[in-house]
């Protein structure tokens, strides 16, 4: 946020302040809802493009505004607002007249003792078809906190399919619920309830045991110090929804894998995600979208003394990790963390080192992870004709991605390619991305927009260079030169990196500086070199058969 960003908004309090964005208006762009707790009320901020708003709209809702949730309660087609009032016990509905304008509902829901935190989901078959998906209408599930000798729960209020709750049912939990959220968790098709407890530092599980029943699990799950919100996402990308914590009182941010199998719920004990996190600064809410577009949910957590917000990058990708089920070794960590922006105006050293993920050498002076899942190939080449180089980068199983402006992950295509190389085969400024698929034979990414079928067979071998030079002429066939000498030693600069190169990506000038580095019968997978200076690539994909020119490559530089 900018600082004249900063200073709009800055007449909004402070204190358990909420916020949602979603559109509540007509128009293409995003809308914000925020709760303003010392003033009772909540202001409507509509987008204006650019990242603008229009100035808030305030709507006094009742006593302290704790939480928000947005959804299309009354099925007119406009998002509405659920509002829990901490000091009223009370859900206040916003209810949207069309355009963004809001007016509440002078009839509110009941909830229980001070309530925290509201989450809309559909938890039962309101119109009888035998299943419950977004054709039923919203209901609200509330986190009751409580007080000093008096027990909170949880509020269970269903829709009547116009937008009123009738009634409410009161749900135990565990001491202190201050968070709570909604997901499938036991993969039966039903919204379960995950609620975070912060005085007994625990989340209970609510399970949906048919049309908005619910049964809580007897044990809490164990989830630090001061659970204060949560959320369900599917982090590890295994189809089932997983639960992130944020502790208050350690200002940390914990993962709960879900272990579940039909007939049968269990999550994986809690993993400290401590990274980007500051500890003892309250961390008070958290939430889950893709922020660097590659596909898999980030995670964003709200530090609330700290002021600030840290965001965890998410790298995992299905099939590049085992989940185990057995109780006995446990599931690898997930591999969050910061993605590096490099500076310009010289090559990087890429290299890849197997389950260890892909790392990027900067500057020659330090190591910064790109990604948590190894490449089994990479090329660069300058796609967008910006004088920068992408890096395309084949993952297996997950496909062929591209690390696109220094910036962001995006993905090329979902098969994984057999070779591939790119060239400036238009002669425009801007390489093309040529890739063998295998049986389906040979394809260009042209000008970084679309796919082009070159060929229908598979090839040995790709290569891309300016044969004819800038005035063609007949070709000649002559020996070629003869081949250079071993390199038997090298100086003494040092080891780059101890461990086992499975891939790399390097500069070319490094090859007259290069000395072997012998790690066995399959020596080295592949090398590709890269100069964002030059107009052609070339890349050498070593085999069982051909390594010669490979085997005198690393350690060096």
């Amino acid at each position: 946020m900018t600082g004249s960003r900063a200073a709009a908004l800055s007449p909004l309090n402070r204190h358990r302040c909420a916020l949602v964005a979603a559109r509540l208006n007509d128009d293409e762009y995003l809308d914000l809802a925020v709760t303003n707790y010392y003033s009772s009320t909540v202001s409507i901020l509509l987008g204006t493009g650019g990242g603008s708003f229009a100035p808030g709209v305030s709507h006094f809702v009742g006593v302290y505004p704790t939480s928000l949730a947005a959804g299309d309660f009354d099925r007119d087609g406009d998002v509405d607002l659920a509002v829990a009032l901490e000091w009223d016990g009370e859900v206040a509905m916003l209810r949207n007249q069309g355009g963004g304008s809001y007016a509440v509902d002078p009839v509110r829901v009941a909830a229980g003792l001070n309530p925290f935190s509201v989450v809309a989901t559909q938890i039962n078959d309101d119109n009888y078809d035998g299943r419950i998906d977004d054709r039923d209408a919203l209901d609200l599930a509330v986190a009751n906190f409580g007080e000093d000798g008096l027990a909170g729960g949880v509020s269970v209020a269903p829709n009547n399919g116009s937008g009123s709750f009738p009634f409410t049912m009161s749900l135990p939990a565990g001491e202190g619920p201050a968070g709570i959220a909604a997901g499938d968790l036991d993969g039966d098709g039903d919204a379960d309830l995950a609620v975070a407890n912060f005085r007994s530092d625990d989340v209970s599980i609510l399970l949906n045991v048919g049309n908005g029943s619910y049964v809580r699990l007897p044990d809490g799950l164990p989830a630090g110090k001061g659970p204060y919100a949560v959320t369900a996402a599917d982090v590890d990308l295994d189809g089932k929804p997983d639960l992130l914590v944020a502790n208050a009182d350690e200002g940390h941010l914990v993962l709960l894998r879900n272990r579940s199998q039909p007939g049968s719920i269990a999550f994986a004990p809690a993993q400290t995600l401590g990274a980007g996190t500051i500890p003892g600064a309250v961390s008070s809410s958290v939430t889950t979208a893709d922020f660097n577009k590659d596909g898999v949910p980030d995670v964003a957590v709200a530090n609330g003394i700290g002021g600030s917000v840290s965001v965890l990058l998410n790298s995992v990708y299905a099939g590049a990790y085992e989940i185990t089920l057995d109780g006995v070794n446990p599931a690898p960590p997930l591999d969050f963390g910061n993605v590096p922006v490099l500076p310009a105006g010289r090559d990087e050293l890429i290299v890849g080192f197997g389950a260890a993920g892909l790392w990027v050498w900067e500057n020659k002076t330090s190591w910064n992870k790109l990604h948590g899942v190894g490449p089994e190939d990479a090329v660069t080449g300058d796609l967008s004709g910006n004088g920068q180089d992408e890096l395309i980068v084949d993952f297996g199983q997950p496909g062929l991605w591209i690390w696109e402006h220094n910036t962001s992950w995006h993905k090329l295509h979902g098969r994984s390619p057999e070779l591939m190389v790119t060239g400036d085969l238009d002669g425009n400024g801007q390489d093309e991305l040529i890739v063998d698929f295998g049986d389906q034979g040979v394809w260009t990414w042209w000008n970084n927009t679309s796919w082009d079928k070159l060929h229908t067979g598979s090839p040995d071998v790709l290569a891309t260079g300016d044969l004819d030079g800038p005035a063609p002429g007949p070709l000649t066939s002559t020996a070629g030169p003869s081949a250079p000498s071993e390199v038997t030693s090298r100086p003494d600069q040092g080891t780059l990196h101890d461990a086992a190169f499975d891939s790399l990506v390097l500069d070319p000038d490094c090859l007259t500086r290069t000395a072997s580095r012998p790690k066995g019968p399959s020596d080295i997978a592949w090398f590709q070199q890269s100069d964002v200076s030059a107009t052609g690539r070339r890349s050498l994909k070593d085999s069982d058969g051909a390594r010669t020119a490979v085997e005198k490559l690393l350690r060096t530089l």
